[in-house]
């Protein structure tokens, strides 16, 4: 669960303490870094700025909103941000497809707003849902979420990781997170998911609840991507070394069952795609 210590112990995240929305987004307006986390934010509060935000122009995301908090962590999309994460999707789409997984079994649920009954509320970079769970007839929770960071800390990133396992009653699956260094030009991607904790043969004590049961998070791969040492002092395009790569995602997972036609496995998301990535993305 996200406390106070897990969110704002970070210094590296530009904070602001929200008294108007004409403050609020010239904040906004003027930062430069992708994100912001807003203080002082009434559930009152956070429903204005939603609603306002679909007026404007320029569009920003309410990453997330912690009710009992008052406190809203707003990005502001950037090129490297918003390209890392939607060519990521965009990959683990085709690579679906190619399996066989059209728009009849998976969707992508994209910006969509995502609320708890105490009032949290939060929105995923790209996020992906298998069709079966929308058909349940309330809004679903995502299988797959994706989280990038180009000023963003990776402890940031993690905060909202925790958040989607926890929010969402452990619906969502794999979050993966995708961290830029700017100044080492490196690229850091991380895929979490959840494991069930092995029950006890017997409680420890009568006070034992589920609770303590929950499963546990962990990060299950990291892959990086950095630049290769150049072999000239002249001005050519970097290329990049990929380590533990490719990135694996259970197809279990993303499709909340087992494979069963001809071709159906993990989304494997190849090397040269990452290195792919990492071109375009420094290119800017």
């Amino acid at each position: 669960m996200a406390t106070p210590h897990t969110i704002l112990s970070d210094e590296a995240e530009p904070r602001i303490q929200f008294a108007t929305l004409q403050q609020l987004f010239k904040e906004i307006e003027t930062t430069t870094s992708d994100e912001l986390v807003v203080q002082n934010v009434s559930r009152q509060d956070y429903d204005s700025i939603s609603r306002e935000r679909e007026a404007r122009t320029r569009k920003f995301g309410l990453r997330c909103y912690y009710a009992d908090l008052h406190l809203m962590i707003v990005t502001i999309p950037r090129w490297a941000h918003e390209h890392s994460h939607t060519s990521l999707y965009g990959e683990i789409f085709i690579l679906l497809h190619l399996m066989g997984i059209t728009s009849v079994e998976w969707g992508a649920g994209g910006h969509t707003t995502y609320e708890r009954p105490n009032g949290d509320a939060g929105e995923g970079d790209s996020t992906g849902v298998p069709i079966i769970r929308a058909r349940a007839g309330s809004q679903p929770w995502p299988t797959l979420v994706i989280e990038s960071g180009f000023s963003q800390s990776l402890a940031s990133l993690r905060t909202k990781m925790r958040w989607w396992f926890s929010a969402s009653g452990h619906e969502v699956k794999i979050v993966v997170l995708i961290n830029l260094c700017r100044a080492q030009r490196k690229m850091v991607v991380e895929k979490w998911v959840e494991r069930p904790v092995p029950l006890r043969p017997e409680p420890a004590t009568t006070l034992d609840t589920s609770a303590a049961l929950e499963p546990t998070v962990l990060c299950d791969q990291i892959v990086t991507v950095e630049p290769r040492p150049a072999n000239t002092t002249h001005q050519a395009p970097a290329s990049y070394v990929v380590t533990r790569g490719p990135l694996r995602l259970e197809f279990h997972l993303l499709l909340l069952r087992a494979p069963s036609e001809p071709g159906e496995g993990d989304v494997v998301v190849p090397v040269r795609f990452f290195e792919g990535l990492a071109e375009r993305v420094w290119l800017r």
